[in-house]
């Protein structure tokens, strides 16, 4: 019987220990999240598809499109940058400006420049994402 209880005791005082040393883990992840908050868009190498809309590509640029340079540009996003307390929100801009790029054709029967017009993040915040809206 003594022996019983002191099993019992001895388990309980272990399932304690180990409930003490995952508050604690729980707490320092809280504590290093909280480093990362939903505020500043970061750099994002976009590649020329996610800029140029696909309709232009096809359209004007079908057959010249891998002369087309650069291949790739950089614009500030929110998505992923930062952590959002609630379980519905997710790190969306609050702010963007719209930015002119300029992307040059090399071919050997056409040196051409033209323009596109992208959304840069300038600001973030935590915002309910829509698929939790009813």
């Amino acid at each position: 019987m003594i022996q019983s209880k002191l099993a019992l005791l001895l388990l309980s005082s272990i399932s304690i220990a180990v409930c003490v040393d995952e508050k604690s883990a729980y707490r320092a992840h809280k504590k290093f999240l909280k480093m990362f908050p939903c505020k500043d868009p970061q750099p994002r190498v976009l590649q020329l598809e996610d800029v140029v809309p696909e309709n232009v590509l096809k359209d004007k640029y079908e057959g010249v499109r891998e002369m087309i340079r650069p291949t790739v540009t950089l614009l500030h996003r929110c998505n992923a940058t930062g952590c959002c307390e609630n379980f519905s929100d997710r790190c969306m801009p609050s702010s963007t400006t719209e930015v002119t790029l300029t992307f040059a054709i090399f071919h050997p029967s056409i040196h051409e420049f033209f323009k596109v017009k992208a959304t840069n993040h300038t600001a973030c915040a935590c915002e309910v994402d829509e698929k939790y809206i009813k």
